[in-house]
């Protein structure tokens, strides 16, 4: 790994600048402005304020979600030092701990609106967007290491960081990149899909960008846990790609439910 990848950026005094936090800010304050943007297309009236409102809202309950997953899935290594637990600047935080805390916060804020389908489809067409940023962060953590390889576009490690039982192999696939450049897809995909059904207006049916995030992200972590280092929990897969398989049932079930029926599917009666 080249020397401009060290995880400090710059320290002032005691103070230490970490890429992984200052790549985690910028990629919600990208997230934001997308949102933003998508309100503003929607016709909201104040939709930065909005924006912001609803990244305050799920954004800490999101973080401390992704901490509690990744504390749960590594339990023992935080036995002999528990306050490792806070460490986030660490690195250590699970995508679908973070979902599940920031949609419980949407699903609080939104209790009494009955919009909460329509916030979620908002919140996800972006959420790609800063999964897409946010995960360059595990480059200079050196986390999220994949298999070793010896394709030209391995990532090399200094063997203080290498995984024990692969401590004599150099280069380990970039799967931190691969998830990167899949995450930029579905936030397309998505984006497209929801400029789409704006201009529906308010016929368009909420829980659909949900589903297909749930679809998209759900088949991209699948596949991209086949590279990465882990452990199986059943049947050769990890834990990840268990909940992943959850996330597709659950994405393709509320697809069934939420897409509208084709126009003349529905039976007239007779006269």
């Amino acid at each position: 790994m080249s020397p401009w990848a060290e995880p400090v950026l710059l320290r002032i005094g005691p103070v230490a600048i970490r890429w992984y936090g200052l790549l985690l800010a910028l990629a919600i304050l990208l997230a934001t402005g997308a949102l933003a943007a998508l309100l503003r297309r929607q016709g909201h009236p104040r939709a930065w304020d909005e924006a912001v409102s609803l990244a305050l809202a799920v954004g800490p309950l999101g973080l401390v979600g992704a901490r509690l997953a990744f504390i749960l899935q590594n339990f023992p290594l935080f036995l002999g030092d528990p306050g490792r637990m806070v460490a986030i600047w660490e690195g250590g935080l699970a995508l679908h701990g973070a979902l599940v805390g920031g949609l419980l916060a949407l699903a609080w804020r939104e209790r009494r609106s009955g919009r909460f389908l329509r916030r979620a489809d908002e919140l996800l067409t972006v959420l790609p967007l800063a999964q897409a940023v946010g995960r360059w962060g595990n480059l200079f953590n050196r986390e999220l290491l994949g298999r070793p390889t010896q394709l030209p576009w391995g990532v090399l490690v200094e063997p203080a960081y290498r995984p024990a039982p692969f401590a004599a192999s150099a280069a380990f696939h970039p799967v931190f990149l691969y998830e990167s450049l899949a995450c930029l897809a579905l936030f397309a995909l998505l984006w497209r899909r929801a400029v789409a059904a704006g201009a529906e207006g308010p016929k368009s049916r909420p829980g659909l960008q949900v589903a297909w995030y749930l679809l998209g992200y759900g088949a991209i972590r699948f596949v991209v846990e086949f590279l990465r280092i882990g452990e199986p929990v059943a049947w050769g897969l990890t834990l990840a790609q268990w909940v992943s398989l959850v996330m597709v049932a659950g994405g393709g079930a509320l697809l069934g439910w939420a897409r509208p029926a084709p126009r003349g599917s529905r039976l007239k009666p007779r006269p």
